[in-house]
């Protein structure tokens, strides 16, 4: 029910009551977008129905578009005095583009930065989004598409690659098989595979081998049942033949061009490679620095030096641990290695004497201090009673 009107207020003041125009919303399944005109509900279907009405009439042009303001952009391209015909109005900026949408993106750069870092102690600053996205992976340490899934922490360079990851946590089949009498779906794509490998195999009519799909077994009849004439080699002096062109090519890309076909651009050499990327690779080694100086080579020994054993308590030799017995000269670097020689037989007579005259020595020192002990107790001094306790 509207609100009763107050007769006593001025004509001009009296409020108005605007209703909301109604969103008009897409119907198709998952999809909730709405818009505010019909004409932009229409354009957004096609999406969904794959309708493409707009085509270019350009001689030997087939590109169609969903929307006529994309096509007359397109037309453009097809004359080079309005392919561009927005220009910058910048000083000193003599960039064009094909729709206003784009110069007005561009205009922005000129102007004061509007996208702020907002980390703590970062003072920098963007006049693009996607500037600050990726500038805030620097603070994160993340790409600039986190998954936002309790418990994953994977992140990802683009929207589209995180909208594919996303299908992973999420329990909605994604892939139908194409058989027409299979009705089967799946989350994951290997899920897809393995169904059309178990339960849709084809078979080869020659050999009765399966594949679990059709370009695999066409290449396979090609390969191993279609008779063909062999290929002789291209290169002048060569005789092979082969089963099919591309093994020819592969042939003379490996064996023939190889030292010609990409050679590496450093001066005084003058290897080639058969593939960019192996070249590519090759000529980093020429540009990498050497973590450490290149070692010397040490002096050859000899079977003297192997026996007797080659600077074994040098200059610079790092045993500095002497085995404490006079009668032996063995070093060690650490003193874990000395207790393990001395528990070896090397010097197990050597430790026995040792500890003989260590027990001798306790029994000594015992005996003194009772006797100690004894005198004193008959002198009755409470002061000395506690000299020594053993």
């Amino acid at each position: 029910m509207p609100p009763a009107i107050n007769n006593d207020l001025d004509p001009l003041h009296v409020p108005i009551i605007l209703q909301k125009e109604p969103d008009f919303v897409c119907q198709y399944e998952n999809c909730a977008k709405s818009f505010k005109r019909k004409a932009k509900l229409i354009e957004h279907e096609r999406v969904h129905t794959g309708e493409r009405p707009f085509a270019c009439t350009y001689p030997g042009c087939d590109k169609t578009y969903r929307r006529s303001t994309h096509l007359t952009a397109h037309v453009r391209t097809h004359e080079p005095e309005t392919a561009r015909p927005f220009h910058c109005s910048h000083e000193g900026c003599t960039k064009s583009f094909q729709s206003r949408s784009h110069l007005n993106r561009h205009e922005k750069t000129h102007g004061e930065p509007t996208f702020k870092c907002t980390w703590e102690g970062c003072t920098e600053a963007f006049t693009k989004k996607f500037q600050l996205r990726h500038h805030m992976c620097t603070h994160t340490g993340k790409k600039a598409f986190p998954c936002t899934f309790e418990g994953c922490d994977k992140s990802f360079p683009t929207g589209s690659k995180l909208r594919r990851h996303e299908t992973i946590h999420s329990n909605k089949p994604q892939y139908m098989c194409s058989f027409s009498d299979c009705d089967a779906k799946f989350v994951k794509w290997s899920g897809l595979q393995h169904h059309i490998m178990n339960d849709h195999p084809v078979t080869c009519s020659f050999c009765d081998r399966e594949f679990d799909r059709q370009s695999r077994l066409t290449r396979h009849i090609k390969r191993k049942h279609i008779k063909r004439d062999p290929v002789p080699c291209a290169w002048p002096g060569c005789d092979q033949t082969f089963s099919s062109n591309a093994s020819m090519k592969t042939h003379i890309l490996l064996l023939h061009e190889r030292n010609t076909r990409y050679k590496c651009s450093f001066e005084g050499c003058d290897k080639g490679f058969p593939y960019k990327s192996i070249r590519d690779n090759h000529e980093k080694s020429h540009q990498r620095i050497r973590a450490s100086p290149k070692r010397s080579r040490e002096p050859k020994r000899t079977i003297l030096d192997e026996i007797t054993g080659f600077n074994y308590a040098g200059e610079g030799s790092k045993r500095s641990i002497p085995c404490p017995f006079d009668n032996c000269n063995f070093m060690f670097i650490r003193k874990y290695d000395l207790e393990r020689h001395l528990q070896s037989t090397v010097h197990q007579d050597d430790m026995d004497l040792v500890e003989e005259e260590d027990e001798e020595k306790q029994r000594r020192h015992k005996r003194i201090h009772v006797e100690d002990i004894s005198d004193l107790m008959e002198q009755d001094n409470p002061e000395h009673n506690e000299t020594c306790i053993y």
